[in-house]
């Protein structure tokens, strides 16, 4: 992280540009879009114990980002930023002295011919039986390729208090899957959790899925619930989610106050093995993701490149 940043900094000594604009942690920029949000928040969220948190503070990576945040989130060195959803927003705001007006929330967008409800037919049948997961049972979707920070753990403990032999869990993404497929052997669930590992082409993955379950402990803005929702699946996840606001309750899916509460995820699993309702929202999840293209995003964000242009000229006027 270091060597880019020096190389990065190199280059624009060398160079000029309109508009220098960062997606990672990097100083001084134009706009700074925090698509990984705000570190100091994660530090909070990342530890079930203040042991746990201490221990977090001992890596160097966390002194280094926290330092770059701490000069990203100073407005003489980043004009503007652009949070990818209002919790994030809020965070930034709450936590450090960057003034509200050039702070700006621009939401993901998706490519609705690439993420469809026809992806069942298309796919997600073939990927079913060669699961061995019987067509007519509910799958619910875990998918991340940090299976602990999502609550792979929170999710086959809800699966496993549901009772309902004919919901299946499909989890996609790499990361250890040891410990978890420990601990579904432990709740006696493991004939219904299948591991997919990486996978590169997630549209099987969603044809072959009813709803997303992604307890989160900490997400900015997952954009896997967009792609579901996108895919008529829908959506599971928590209130320290920005994608949650998204996700209207018990219309396209559910929200969990808290990341961890695997008896309330376990009742909305249930509430989604009723076919009927489960179209009810998989319907409504479709029709919200429709609003989030990446022509609006672009839109947005020019809008945003534009304001520091003209500002820019103010000034030189």
């Amino acid at each position: 992280h270091l060597i880019f940043i020096r190389r990065a900094r190199a280059l624009l000594q060398r160079e000029q540009f309109d508009i220098v604009s960062g997606l990672t942690r990097f100083y001084p920029l134009d706009v700074y879009r925090m698509g990984g949000g705000i570190h100091k928040v994660w530090l909070r969220k990342k530890a079930d114990s203040a042991v746990g948190r201490f221990l977090s503070f001992l890596r160097p990576f966390t002194w280094l980002a926290l330092f770059l945040e701490k000069r990203i989130f100073d407005p003489r060195r980043c004009r503007r930023i652009i949070a990818n959803s209002r919790l994030c927003h809020d965070q930034l705001l709450a936590l450090y002295p960057y003034p509200p007006g050039r702070v700006t929330v621009i939401y993901n967008g998706i490519d609705h011919n690439y993420f469809n409800p026809r992806l069942r037919e298309s796919h997600g049948t073939a990927l079913r039986r060669s699961l061995g997961i019987p067509i007519e049972a509910t799958v619910a979707l875990f998918a991340s390729n940090n299976l602990t920070r999502k609550g792979l753990d929170v999710a086959i403990d809800g699966l496993s208090r549901t009772g309902e032999k004919s919901l299946f869990l499909l989890v996609a993404g790499k990361g250890r899957s040891e410990p978890f497929l420990s601990l579904a052997r432990t709740l006696g669930v493991s004939d219904r959790v299948r591991f997919l590992g990486p996978v590169d082409d997630m549209r099987a993955v969603y044809g072959a899925s009813d709803l997303l379950a992604l307890p989160t402990r900490y997400d900015p803005f997952a954009n896997v619930c967009l792609e579901a929702m996108a895919c008529g699946l829908p959506v599971i996840t928590t209130v320290d989610n920005g994608a949650s606001e998204l996700v209207r309750e018990g219309v396209n899916g559910f929200i969990l106050s808290g990341p961890r509460d695997a008896w309330t995820l376990a009742a909305h699993l249930v509430a989604l093995t009723d076919a009927a309702r489960r179209a009810r929202l998989a319907g409504a999840a479709r029709e919200t993701s429709l609003a989030y293209t990446i022509d609006r995003n672009a839109g947005e964000t020019l809008v945003v490149y534009t304001a520091i242009l003209e500002e820019r000229n103010a000034h030189d006027r």
